[in-house]
């Protein structure tokens, strides 16, 4: 992105006027972009803004997100966090529903990085309880302290 302000880059990428293909693609992008050693929230706010500007996109983007999650197990753990952080910032931003995405998690080797660095995202701008909560009703173990 040659713009350090998500909504220019987010109107800049919609101009581009991409067929539903294509528009997967950019998401994909996105994620590679946000999975680079260092995290940036830019990425979490540019998503936002792109929804926010047109709804036929958070439909895409959400299917792009169901793609890249089914192949966490075969990235490094260094992308897991940082798609981790990137999911946590979309949730906290409530682009994605606030909760409804969390269905999507499995319990798996891979996936328990993800779900580590989710969790102590959403624990900071939730709260322990509510996270807990909501975490146990889609069957995600959650430890008591």
């Amino acid at each position: 992105m040659s713009t350090h302000d998500p909504c220019q880059g987010a109107q800049r990428l919609l101009n581009l006027n991409l067929q539903e293909n294509k528009d997967l693609l950019s998401f994909t992008v996105v994620f590679h972009c946000c999975t680079q050693p260092l995290y940036q929230i830019y990425y979490a706010l540019l998503v936002k803004e792109i929804c926010k500007k047109d709804e036929t996109y958070l439909e895409i983007f959400k299917d792009s997100i169901k793609k890249h999650y089914r192949d966490i197990n075969k990235w490094k753990k260094s992308n897991i966090v940082n798609f981790g952080m990137l999911f946590g910032d979309l949730m906290c931003m409530n682009v994605l529903g606030r909760w409804e995405m969390l269905s999507l998690i499995g319990q798996d080797k891979g996936s328990s990085v993800f779900i580590k660095t989710l969790k102590e995202k959403l624990y900071m701008e939730f709260g322990l309880q509510t996270v807990r909560e909501k975490l146990r009703e889609i069957g995600i173990e959650v430890e008591d302290y």
